[in-house]
C-alpha cells in the first residue's frame, strides 16, 4: 500500500512538472511569435516607407519632367515668335529694296537721266580732283628732289675746292678775323662752315659742319693757359 502511495505522488508530481515545462514552453513560444510579428511589423513598415519614397521620388521626376517640357514649349514658342519677326522684317526690307530698284527702271525708261547724269558729274569731279592731287604731288616731288641735289651739288664742289687749297663759290656770308700773325677768313654755305687759316703760326683750310669753330682761336686759349 504504502509503495502505491507513492508511486501515485510520484504522478502527480510528474504531472505538475510536465504542466509547468509545458506553460514556460508555451511563453517562450508566445514570446517568440510576439518578437517575429514585431520584426515583421518594422520589415513592412520600412519596406512601406520605402515604397512611399519611391513613388514621391517618382513624383517628383515627373513633376520635374513636366516643367521642363513646359519650358520648353515656352522657349520654342518665343523663338518661333523671334524668327517671324525676323522673316517680316526681312520680307519688308526685300520689299523696299525692290520699289528702290523699280523706281530707278522707271526713271530710266521715262528718260529722266538727271539723277545719273549728277553721279556722273560727282565721279568726273573726284577724278579731276584726283589727278590734280596726284599731279600736284609729283611736282612737289620733282622740285624737292632737285633742290636736294642742288644743295649736294653746292656742298660737294666747295668740298673739293677745299680738298684742293682753293677759295670756296658758294658763300652765303664771308667773315674775316685778323690776330697778330695773319687772318682767318670764315665761309658759311649752306648747312656747312670753311676756314682758310693764313697764320704764321697756323695754315690750313678746313671744310666743316655749321656748328664749327675757329681752332687757331682755341689753340690760342689753350697756349695763353698753359703759358699762365
Amino acid at each position: 500500500m504504502a509503495e502505491n502511495e507513492k508511486k501515485k505522488n510520484n504522478n502527480v508530481k510528474k504531472s505538475t512538472d510536465n504542466k509547468k515545462n509545458n506553460k514556460v514552453e508555451t511563453k517562450k513560444e508566445e514570446k517568440k511569435d510576439v518578437k517575429k510579428n514585431v520584426k515583421k511589423e518594422e520589415k513592412n513598415t520600412k519596406e512601406s516607407v520605402k515604397k512611399e519614397r519611391k513613388t514621391e521620388e517618382v513624383v517628383t521626376e515627373k513633376e520635374t519632367k513636366v516643367k521642363e517640357e513646359k519650358n520648353e514649349k515656352k522657349e520654342e514658342k518665343v523663338e518661333k515668335k523671334d524668327n517671324k519677326k525676323e522673316e517680316k522684317e526681312s520680307k519688308k526690307e526685300k520689299e523696299e529694296t525692290l520699289e528702290e530698284d523699280v523706281k530707278v527702271l522707271a526713271k530710266k525708261e521715262s528718260g529722266d537721266d538727271e539723277f545719273f547724269g549728277n553721279k556722273k558729274k560727282k565721279k568726273d569731279k573726284k577724278e579731276k580732283e584726283e589727278k590734280e592731287e596726284s599731279i600736284a604731288n609729283k611736282i612737289i616731288n620733282v622740285v624737292l628732289w632737285i633742290l636736294l641735289i642742288l644743295w649736294m651739288a653746292i656742298c660737294l664742289v666747295d668740298f673739293f675746292k677745299t680738298r684742293n687749297e682753293q677759295e670756296p663759290v658758294f658763300c652765303i656770308s664771308k667773315q674775316t678775323t685778323q690776330y697778330e700773325d695773319g687772318t682767318v677768313d670764315s665761309c658759311t654755305g649752306l648747312g656747312y662752315k670753311i676756314y682758310n687759316y693764313k697764320r704764321t703760326s697756323y695754315r690750313a683750310i678746313e671744310y666743316g659742319p655749321f656748328w664749327a669753330k675757329d681752332k687757331s682761336a682755341e689753340r690760342d686759349q689753350q697756349y695763353s693757359n698753359d703759358n699762365k
